[in-house]
């Protein structure tokens, strides 16, 4: 592992340097740095190994498909991360056509590799001065690590064999899957590692979310090889990855967010509701909010929310949201504060990792780096 220079460049030389940095920037050791620059060399790399009749030194359309969803997914980590939109369709074109990779199929057989240290290394120059050091080093390597790593990949088979195994309903169903362990109990500390930096960054859930997506994908559509293996896994057979993968709809996750936010529009327009639109002044991510005035919140609540949006002071929310794929599709408040003055202070002089939590005895509380207040 490389040592900080005096110009304060980590050099990435492998995955085991992006974890030891990585629980570094998670247990304060880059705290008091003014300027950090990440730097990658030889890794993370896409890596697919394919068996079988119709792979030798060729693949099908069915796998280019597999190829161009990985693209994609890759253009939505950087909307995500540097525009704060998990969409392709914001970048510009020039941002597409620096950021495209090249996949390599080696001769004699359809191996398939690309480099991602070009895309990594560009997200970590655009991010060096827009986040704090420790939030720059926890987000970059967060993203290189759910893209590249091993253990990522290895915990989500798991994870997939245990629902598929779970949900059969004889014995014999149950013994009909692949008998082997995808991961070590090494790779699910790992796992739990890179789910703690979530706090940090709530963007690195919802790029997990998408790259499992893709990873479901690209397995399914890699699945006419007899074999198959991504990002140095054992080789998975075509039957297991139709078994664990099967088609299924995909719903909408319930979750909870409570959160400081600041009110960008209220539309009172349409007689049997009104939308509201915040941003959650921690991470930047915008939420749309339909609110029915019959019901949800009453009019103290709501002009507190008018108020907010005409002084352009931030309020304290709490709501229940549903995400599909990572992304906000549906929330609902339940409860709505002014912001007291020692927040806005707060948020005055530059701090914006705020924590805000909800108890029914204390009501809002938030949390900064050194202190609770009720």
């Amino acid at each position: 592992m490389n040592e900080i220079d005096k110009s304060q460049t980590i050099k990435i030389e492998n995955e085991n340097d992006a974890w030891e940095i990585f629980e570094k920037a998670l247990e304060g050791e880059f705290d008091d740095q003014s300027d950090i620059e990440l730097t990658f060399s030889n890794w993370p790399q896409i890596d697919i190994k394919l068996k079988g009749v119709k792979h030798k030194a060729s693949l099908t359309a069915k796998n280019m498909e597999g190829l161009v969803e990985l693209q994609t997914t890759l253009f939505r980590t950087y909307a995500l991360t540097v525009h704060n939109k998990l969409n392709a369709k914001n970048l510009t074109n020039d941002e597409k056509e620096k950021l495209t990779i090249i996949f390599q199929v080696s001769e004699g057989s359809s191996d398939v590799w690309a480099e991602l240290i070009k895309v990594l290394s560009i997200l970590a120059k655009d991010m060096t001065k827009k986040l704090e050091p420790k939030h720059y080093v926890i987000t970059v390597l967060g993203i290189s690590l759910i893209w590249g790593s091993t253990a990522t990949l290895s915990t989500y088979l798991q994870h997939q064999k245990d629902l598929f195994v779970a949900e059969q309903q004889t014995v014999q169903k149950k013994n009909e899957i692949d008998e082997r362990i995808f991961a070590s109990e090494q790779e699910f500390r790992k796992m739990e590692i890179l789910t703690n930096a979530f706090q940090y960054n709530p963007q690195l859930e919802q790029i997990r979310e998408s790259v499992d997506a893709m990873n479901a994908n690209l397995l399914q559509k890699f699945s006419d090889a007899d074999e198959i293996s991504v990002q140095g896994t054992k080789k998975i057979k075509s039957k297991t990855i139709q078994q664990i993968f099967k088609k299924k709809r995909v719903g909408a996750v319930e979750d909870r967010l409570d959160g400081l936010f600041r009110i960008i529009k209220v539309d009172s327009s349409t007689p049997d509701h009104f939308n509201v639109t915040v941003r959650n002044i921690s991470d930047g991510t915008i939420v749309k909010i339909t609110i029915q005035d019959s019901y949800v919140i009453d009019k103290k609540k709501k002009q507190c929310l008018q108020d907010a949006e005409w002084s352009k002071v931030p309020v304290l929310l709490r709501m229940n949201i549903k995400r599909l794929r990572g992304v906000i599709v549906n929330a609902s408040i339940l409860n709505v504060e002014e912001a007291p003055d020692s927040i806005i202070d707060l948020i005055n002089q530059g701090k914006t990792d705020i924590k805000v939590t909800w108890s029914d005895n204390k009501g809002f509380q938030y949390i900064t780096k050194n202190k609770n207040h009720g």
